[in-house]
């Protein structure tokens, strides 16, 4: 899609920026690399992180919080310009006295508004981007070409399964040597448990701020940042991996396996929620073709995490969220997540099965 019209709005904006600029990213690779790029845009115009701008890591409640949380609320507002990346809220209309642009891909949240940036509506599932594919879009419309940035950009895009539709946005093809080697692309797990292993080593320390502030620093001249790891930080990796290679033993003697949906679910306690990507990339590679839903209690709710290439797992959840307020969620149609009330818990998991 050609965004130029748009950009040009950010354009005005980043030549005459003014306050204080706050950067809402989401806690994954895709949104961690989205606000990297962004962030050298920023740098370009003459912004200093933590001096012009701030970051906010936000996980999945934090949609919950800036809707239910004055404070959070309170906080947003203190800042002039407010960029969320691979992030979006229900509704912007406290936020529209402010400069705000909304960069995502889930088909979620607002539509039409000049200041989101979101293809998710346009384009089919096969030809969705990256969020980072789009923030470089934007670099590129306003600076050129960065090798550096379309390599840190292509781990984004690996890593949310969003390779080819991610393409046309880096302005390149599958014979560029920068990201791929003899025409394959780079396996995404390897991609995927590199940042997989970041986000242990900084969620150990409950500084997940601390993870884009190693990344900017970190990536200016090369990808270290990505691969490289201090002795301490190995230790945290090493201890890991093997807490966790102990658990999903026990873990997976918990699978049902449901053939006739070609569905597999996985009740995961509360106490072993650190593992679920982990399970979610075991699964992907033993289990390519079936539906694969993950639940976890959390005090009066519980909520999922489901992952399919054959099934609209999207449109699955809107058509729950239609049928019971007390259901929500959100995501791709091959990546969705959803909530509900405890108590409800079998209930709505059967209804998700009947939907299948």
């Amino acid at each position: 899609m050609d965004f130029s019209s748009k950009f040009e709005l950010i354009k005005s904006l980043l030549k005459n920026i003014k306050g204080k600029t706050l950067l809402i990213i989401h806690y994954d690779a895709d949104g961690l690399t989205s606000a990297v790029i962004f962030s050298r845009i920023l740098e370009k115009y003459g912004q200093e992180y933590k001096k012009d701008f701030f970051c906010t890591v936000a996980k999945d409640s934090y949609r919950e919080e800036y809707e239910k949380s004055e404070e959070t609320k309170k906080h947003i507002l203190e800042f002039d310009n407010i960029i969320l990346l691979d992030y979006c809220f229900d509704s912007y209309n406290d936020l529209e006295t402010r400069n705000i642009f909304v960069f995502d891909h889930h088909k979620s949240g607002q539509r039409g508004k000049p200041y989101i940036i979101n293809p998710s509506w346009e384009v089919s599932s096969e030809e969705l981007p990256s969020t980072s594919s789009i923030i470089y879009d934007l670099y590129y419309y306003l600076f050129g070409p960065d090798k550096l940035l379309k390599q840190t950009t292509f781990i984004g895009a690996c890593s949310d399964f969003m390779v080819y539709g991610s393409i046309p946005y880096l302005h390149t093809n599958s014979k560029d040597l920068d990201l791929f080697m003899s025409n394959s692309i780079l396996p995404k797990p390897i991609l995927f448990d590199i940042c997989q292993n970041l986000q242990n080593i900084y969620e150990h320390t409950g500084k997940e701020i601390k993870l884009f502030e190693h990344l900017l620093e970190n990536t200016k001249e090369n990808l270290d940042g990505f691969f490289v790891f201090n002795p301490e930080q190995q230790k945290i990796i090493l201890d890991t991996e093997k807490e966790e290679l102990e658990n999903i033993k026990e873990l997976l003697e918990w699978v049902e396996v449901d053939e006739t949906k070609k569905l597999i679910i996985i009740n995961l306690p509360p106490e072993h929620k650190a593992l679920k990507k982990y399970i979610q990339n075991i699964l992907e590679l033993m289990y390519t073709d079936y539906t694969k839903l993950i639940y976890t209690n959390r005090k009066n709710r519980f909520s999922c995490s489901i992952r399919s290439s054959k099934v609209d797992l999207l449109k699955i959840v809107n058509e729950l969220k239609k049928e019971f307020q007390d259901f929500s969620g959100g995501g791709h149609s091959f990546a969705a997540g959803c909530a509900g009330p405890l108590e409800k818990k079998v209930f709505l998991i059967q209804k998700i099965k009947d939907k299948l």
